[in-house]
């Protein structure tokens, strides 16, 4: 995120968790498995994550490589058969 951007919202996350009167929260800086860590090394569980990260965990390779793989078969389709 570019500092301008920072500035303006306070952070991506602002937009939707965080409120004018309550603190900053931290900004993530990767993610992995169940994980987040911030901008300073600190780690959270990521208890908030809808059902697909919940399912197979932030950036699993598996996942990964699937989506490489189809990215390189065709970019994008409606259909199977489009």
């Amino acid at each position: 995120m570019t500092d301008e951007l920072r500035n303006v919202i306070g952070g991506t996350q602002d937009l939707f968790y965080s409120r004018t009167s309550s603190a900053p929260l931290p900004m993530m800086a990767r993610a992995e498995g169940i994980w987040f860590w911030d901008e300073q090394g600190k780690a959270y569980i990521d208890a908030s994550s809808g059902p697909m990260v919940s399912a197979v965990g932030h950036c699993n390779p598996r996942v990964i490589d699937a989506m490489v793989r189809q990215a390189r078969t065709r970019a994008r389709s409606i259909t199977p058969s489009l």
